[in-house]
């Protein structure tokens, strides 16, 4: 590659990256237009307590006429719910007597679901009954999430895309108890619905009834969710009262702030450990770094992160130590070549290749340790094994593929 291809090239790649960066990493809040306020994607990952304001709530439990141990259980269904349905892992939850206090972070976008809204979701009774008419009327409930014989054995969502119209659809699965119940009362049909669900006594979803299982249709995906937890997690079986709000400042002062900036200086300490050791070479590292972080934030921001905590933090951290070790790795054999007489075309092939066996050795050790961490969600581990499987999946590509390019397309400089 010539000099001036490469100069064209490297002046294109730095406008995109300026582009997207400041695209990704403006202040909250900045308006635009008549109407509009704009949201940088990073603004929009949800923080959890200790990096963000948050919401604490404060419930009486009704405890007349309460069974055996259900006032004692409160608790522990209110955590299930803010865990299954929202993701919230870790989330103050205390019962002292009979007052109820949930504690949750302020949500990063309103526009779907505010916290007052996940608050009600989680502390509702969630009394799920199944009726026959579109009146509600206890006498007409035929199956329940608190009948004294199990007639529910599961629920799942899913998502119908017909044309322009979406449909959220909680798939209820019955016991053979429930089976039978289903069979006798409601009627398998195309046009009308089959039956009639009710969540606090409040007919809410339609029924479609067919092949042993009954399909509830949501407008949204949250409702979709929170149902689908009624059924699997059972009904508070009590009223809860709200007797205070209150919004809670981050647990840690200005952490957003102060992580940030340390984010920051050690991605600015890796590069000039890469350039200084690695000359041209380290400025391609510099170059995969600044795009990584930047790729990182916009999914996490626009497509999916649990919760961003400390713990989510030092799995940042472990996948920018990730991509500035292997790139060294490469680049360290690039040099060794070089010094040794070999051209620079043979230094680069060898010198990645070589590296090839100790980079997915790495690599997919802390992705599989990641999902692991991932998929055996507690308030420490799911933050961490997120940011480690996006850390590792950025470094895989970049320190295989990507690197290898910008290595050829600096090379000229390096001649």
């Amino acid at each position: 590659m010539t000099k001036k291809v490469s100069a064209v090239l490297l002046s294109i790649l730095i406008v995109l990256i300026l582009f997207f960066g400041v695209f990704t990493f403006l202040p909250d809040n900045i308006e635009y237009g008549a109407y509009g306020v704009y949201h940088a994607p990073v603004n929009l990952i949800q923080k959890g307590t200790d990096f963000g304001p948050s919401v604490k709530a404060t419930y009486s439990v009704d405890t007349t006429d309460l069974a055996d141990g259900v006032l004692e259980n409160v608790d522990n269904v209110v955590t299930t719910r803010l865990n299954k349905i929202f993701n919230y892992y870790g989330m103050p939850v205390v019962l002292e007597g009979s007052t109820l206090s949930v504690t949750i972070p302020e949500t990063a976008s309103e526009e779907d679901i505010d916290a007052q809204s996940i608050l009600e979701a989680v502390v509702a009774e969630g009394k799920v009954e199944l009726l026959a008419s579109s009146e509600y009327s206890e006498d007409g409930v035929l199956m329940s999430n608190y009948a004294e014989e199990k007639l529910f054995s599961g629920a799942t969502t899913s998502t119908y895309v017909n044309g322009e119209n979406t449909y959220y659809i909680v798939n209820i699965k019955m016991t053979d108890a429930g089976k039978k119940i289903a069979k006798d009362n409601f009627t398998a049909s195309t046009s009308s619905w089959s039956a009639y669900c009710a969540v606090d006594g409040v007919v809410t979803y339609g029924i479609a009834y067919s092949n042993d299982t009954l399909q509830a249709y949501a407008s949204t995906k949250e409702q979709a969710s929170v149902l689908a937890a009624y059924v699997n997690y059972g009904s508070l079986q009590t009223t809860l009262s709200e007797t205070g709000y209150e919004e809670v400042s981050a647990s840690i002062p200005n952490a957003s702030l102060i992580f940030g900036v340390a984010t920051l200086v050690l991605i600015i300490i890796a590069a000039v450990v890469l350039v200084a050791k690695f000359g041209t070479n380290g400025w391609a590292g510099v170059l995969s770094i600044v795009i990584c972080a930047i790729i990182f934030t916009l999914f996490s921001g626009l497509a999916y992160f649990s919760v961003f905590n400390i713990y989510a933090w030092i799995g940042v951290v472990l996948g920018l130590i990730l991509i500035t070790y292997l790139s060294m790795d490469s680049f360290a054999r690039i040099k060794k070549y070089v010094l040794q007489g070999n051209g620079l075309r043979y230094a680069r092939k060898s010198g990645f290749n070589g590296s090839i066996v100790r980079n997915l050795i790495v690599n997919l050790s802390a992705l599989v340790i990641g999902i692991i961490l991932w998929v055996i969600p507690t308030g420490v581990t799911l933050a961490l094994g997120n940011a480690l499987v996006y850390g590792a999946v950025l470094s895989l590509i970049f320190t295989l593929g990507v690197n290898r390019f910008f290595v050829f397309m600096l090379s000229s400089f390096a001649d």
